[in-house]
């Protein structure tokens, strides 16, 4: 008969601090997903429509799109700029 080692279990400290770290490492991957989003937002908004095309819109449509485009890009940067901002918060924490 095999004897199997038996797992000894860590202390409640330790289990904490690997909590910790492993919340730590999910909250900086969803503020790097939005840094991207908000970026992809950004470049998005920044787009135009190309000259040949223009003249198969009407003015209405330019104007919509163009509005659509306004917004994406202002919302790409309000998540930039509070990405940074909780960027700045988790460095002054640190100092």
């Amino acid at each position: 008969m095999v004897s199997q080692a038996i797992p000894l279990a860590q202390p409640p400290e330790s289990q904490a601090r690997e909590l910790g770290v492993r919340m730590e490492m999910l909250a900086w991957s969803f503020w790097g997903l939005a840094v991207l989003l908000g970026c992809y937002a950004l470049w998005i908004g920044s787009r135009e429509i190309p000259e040949a095309s223009r003249e198969n819109w009407s003015p209405q449509a330019l104007e919509a799109f163009y509005a659509d485009l306004k917004f994406t890009r202002e919302a790409g940067l309000v998540v930039v700029l509070f990405c940074t901002l909780l960027l700045f918060v988790w460095m002054i924490r640190l100092a």
